[in-house]
């Protein structure tokens, strides 16, 4: 059975070597980068570009690791039980850095544009 914290770090990992290819490949020129869209594709707002682009694989890591540390302090610790929902979570973050990053470069583009 592979490691949890192992599997865990290496996706964590992934997400930030993901950040920093999108640092450097998606809409260089821009200082700031959509995190929210409005139901008709308009963006909402923007954050700083490191900001954008590092705090989801960060956040994650602080929650699971909150996880694995206020489960192990359990007595009824289920390590089964926290192994799939970190890897859950591991996986979901994941997924939902590559749909951020996808919709962050469908919605400014290479013209400039900034709607869908």
């Amino acid at each position: 059975m592979i490691d949890i914290y192992l599997f865990v770090s290496a996706l964590i990992m992934a997400m930030l070597a993901l950040a920093t290819w999108s640092n450097i490949y998606i809409a260089p020129d821009r200082s700031t980068l959509p995190m929210q869209w409005s139901l008709r594709g308009r963006i909402n707002w923007q954050a700083p570009r490191m900001v954008a682009l590092f705090s989801p694989p960060l956040v994650l890591a602080v929650i699971m690791t909150l996880v694995a540390l206020f489960a192990s302090e359990q007595n009824d610790f289920d390590k089964a039980l926290v192994f799939r929902a970190l890897m859950f979570m591991a996986v979901l973050g994941l997924a939902l850095q590559l749909l951020h990053i996808w919709l962050i470069a469908r919605g400014v583009g290479d013209d400039g544009d900034q709607n869908f």
